[in-house]
């Protein structure tokens, strides 16, 4: 059966199918299966979840998954059997929905209960899922793997499905995130198809339309966080297997239809999400923990906290960065929009050029997509920090502006002063430094607390709580200075509250049981147990009826 033959209403039609089955497939398996949630204990620097007979279970069920994978199955099986000449392409697509649908679905199920599949295993899986893909992309000769470098190229191909697939995992972290940025990027392909008259890339793109749209009626975005009076708009979770083929169908219809240059603009918000994890995971931490030296862990054997590395994210991925900063996930969300909208207008505009300047509009977009994610990550104002010396007084200068002096200006603004103590380090004597605003403070804070502790206190509060509670070594800071001035009440009260404000909200109590137990280490066993009392009174430990967990043992900072 050739192209013509084929109803130009088919792919709406498909659409429309995927739509309704998913939307209904999603229905009733959020009935049927009502508690099949993730059990799984994440613990993290700002993030502590567990979980107790009383306490309140915020995690939906995660039932989407296994629904889109059934419907997105089904349908390339179906067209596979209805257009013939589609038919290699369309097997392919549906055979790695499954593999990945089975992944997804196992991890959920361990996640279920209590723990999740290992990194090591799912790598493994994915590895095997890649091989498929590339021997899949060359058996259906797609664009990508014709010409006497097929085989490269289709191992090339499958390199770039796999990243947007974890990319695609990444992105789920907020309700309604990962659903919405896969229909926009539909709708971006649904376009290029219609361009270029691809049945193919209409097909299976009017299929992601369908199932993201089903996956956004359970998973909406709002502004709910735990705690709070926001009514939350989501039902269920998509889970691994939800996300694992979600990404699927992103990666995959480019690279089998020739399509592949427009790739990281449609998903442009995706491949950010998969970008910061892969950059500041994957590259700069290792790099730092090999090559770097903190001048203030330069001679203690400890273990030194990612989070104290000159990092361009707060955390990784990219939406966890502006939770910390305190944005509100529906303003998150937006602004991953936004950068998808962008991506896929620049698509446009490459699509319309001549094909001779599309490789130099590519290199332009994606100059401008990483400028404009770092330019955002890194909008707060750094701040210049140094160690004056004048005779036998040393002075902690900090400024905001610019290093540079022009002729006798310098581009610089102090913005707080003070004296330190006379046994300082002659290491400091010639410190200069440029900062993220909230690390500026936190190395006053810590460098004046042995001379001043409320003058401590008085900069701990320049500093947003969550990057206080970031950093272990700011957090005893701040605690040996407030149980010197008798305020530890109501420092752990704004503590609590700043971590309510946090989508999936982190547990003081066990902040406090992990600060005890580095404070004992430390030998500062009275101020331990004052940490232990009021650990045993707080609102987070009374409200899920336990206050005691076991949290690994970390070496004091």
């Amino acid at each position: 059966m050739s192209h013509n033959a084929i109803s130009p209403w088919w792919p709406f039609l498909l659409g429309c199918l995927s739509a309704l089955c998913g939307s209904f497939g999603g229905l009733l398996a959020l009935r049927l299966f009502p508690d099949f949630r993730s059990r799984e204990n994440k613990s993290g620097e700002y993030r502590h979840d567990a979980h107790f007979p009383t306490q309140v279970n915020y995690r939906l069920p995660s039932v989407l998954g296994p629904v889109v994978t059934l419907c997105g199955a089904s349908l390339f099986l179906a067209s596979a059997f209805y257009i013939p000449v589609l038919r290699r392409p369309l097997l392919v697509i549906a055979s790695v929905l499954l593999a990945e649908g089975v992944l997804g679905w196992v991890d959920d199920v361990w996640k279920s209960r209590g723990a999740g599949l290992s990194e090591r295993v799912r790598l493994g899986a994915q590895g095997i899922i890649f091989i498929g893909v590339a021997s899949g992309l060359f058996w259906s000769q797609a664009p990508l793997a014709q010409g006497s470098l097929g085989k490269l190229f289709s191992v090339i191909g499958a390199v770039i499905f796999v990243l947007i697939v974890l990319s695609t995992g990444f992105s789920d972290g907020i309700d309604g995130l990962t659903g919405s940025l896969t229909f926009l990027s539909g709708i971006g392909f649904v376009g290029i198809g219609i361009f270029t008259g691809s049945l193919l890339l209409l097909i299976e793109s009017a299929i992601l339309v369908g199932v993201s749209l089903a996956v956004l009626l359970l998973n909406m975005p709002s502004n709910w966080t735990r705690g709070s009076s926001v009514h939350r708009r989501a039902r269920a979770y998509i889970g691994d297997c939800g996300a694992l083929i979600l990404g699927t169908l992103v990666a995959l219809p480019p690279l089998q239809t020739g399509s592949t240059i427009f790739l990281p603009f449609i998903c442009a918000a995706i491949a950010v999400e998969g970008g910061s994890v892969f950059l500041q995971t994957g590259v700069l931490t290792p790099l730092y923990r090999r090559w770097g030296r903190l001048s203030r862990f330069a001679h203690a054997k400890t273990f030194v906290p990612h989070v104290e590395y000159p990092l361009p994210f707060l955390a990784t991925p990219f939406h966890h960065h502006f939770n910390l900063l305190g944005w509100k996930p529906l303003t998150v969300v937006r602004l991953l929009w936004f950068f998808q909208a962008l991506g896929i207008t620049w698509s446009g505009v490459m699509l319309f050029a001549p094909v001779e300047d599309r490789p130099a509009l590519w290199l332009f977009g994606m100059a401008g997509l990483v400028l404009g994610v770092f330019a955002i990550a890194l909008s707060s104002k750094r701040m210049i920090v140094r160690v004056e010396c004048r005779g036998a007084q040393q002075w902690l200068v900090i400024s905001r502006g610019s290093l540079l002096q022009i002729g006798r200006w310098h581009l610089e603004r102090e913005a707080f002063r003070c004296e330190l103590a006379s046994n300082t380090s002659n290491a400091m004597l010639s410190y200069v430094a440029v900062m993220h605003r909230y690390d500026a403070w936190a190395f006053a804070a810590t460098a004046v607390l042995q001379q001043d502790p409320r003058l401590t206190l008085e900069l701990g509060q320049r500093i947003r709580p969550l990057s206080i509670i970031l950093r272990p070594g700011l957090s005893l800071a701040l605690i040996t200075a407030a149980y010197h001035e008798c305020m530890l009440d109501s420092l752990f009260a704004s503590w609590r509250r700043a971590l309510r404000e946090v989508y999936q909200e982190g547990r003081l109590d066990v902040l406090l049981q992990e600060w005890s137990m580095l404070l004992h280490q430390r030998g500062e066993t009275a101020l331990a147990e004052a940490v232990t009392a009021y650990q045993t009174t707080c609102p987070d430990t009374l409200a899920r009826g336990s206050s005691v967990l076991n949290v690994p043992g970390r070496t004091a900072v």
